[in-house]
């Protein structure tokens, strides 16, 4: 939807267009309040809808939140018990990639990489050991391996937190960016698969 937000089909009354946390709070405040029309949408930053005459209309979008931590953590109290029925589930601990690949949607999306914090990435792993059971996390960032001062960081919290060697992980790569010392890094950390 955000790449092509002009393409929103007549099924949805409004696209969201880039970042979306404080947007749809936003959509959501008009629409219990009965306001969901075509003036209240034009003052939303971040959204696609259509109009009165069913043209499509594009606002533009809302300036990047610089700290994701400033988010939280995802809702995942809100899943059935059937979803944790594995020891494995997917973290997101950054936003874009450094590099600008013409052929990557990530520039289109982000257009910048932003990281939550070591200390961020390590408490939410610590909830979902503690509260979820989890053991083996799956990191889908676009390139979690981009960063390799964080990657130290995150070590440092993990064996702090006492969860080094408890947990391990699955990352994204690239090819151009492994060697020896990042490779070192990874197993450190407790990767058992880029």
């Amino acid at each position: 939807m955000s790449s092509v937000p002009q393409t929103l089909p007549k099924t949805i009354d409004v696209g969201f267009v880039g970042e979306a946390e404080d947007t749809i709070v936003e959509v959501m405040s008009l629409l219990r309040a009965g306001q969901l029309d075509d003036a209240a949408l034009k003052s939303v930053a971040g959204v696609a809808w259509h109009d009165a005459s069913g043209a499509v209309q594009v606002n533009a979008r809302r300036a990047l939140n610089k700290d994701l931590d400033a988010f939280g953590f995802p809702a995942r109290d809100i899943f059935s018990p059937h979803y944790w029925k594995e020891p494995r589930t997917s973290l997101i601990t950054s936003r874009g990639c450094p590099f600008k690949c013409a052929f990557c949607q990530v520039t289109t999306e982000w257009r910048q990489c932003r990281y939550h914090s070591a200390e961020h990435v390590v408490d939410e792993i610590k909830v979902l050991v503690e509260q979820y059971g989890m053991r083996s996390f799956n990191i889908t960032d676009d390139l979690f391996i981009a960063n390799r001062k964080r990657i130290k960081k995150i070590i440092e919290v993990l064996r702090a937190r006492g969860l080094l060697g408890q947990v391990v992980f699955a990352v994204n790569g690239r090819a151009n960016l492994m060697d020896e010392e990042l490779v070192q890094l990874l197993l450190d950390m407790g990767t058992v698969e880029i």
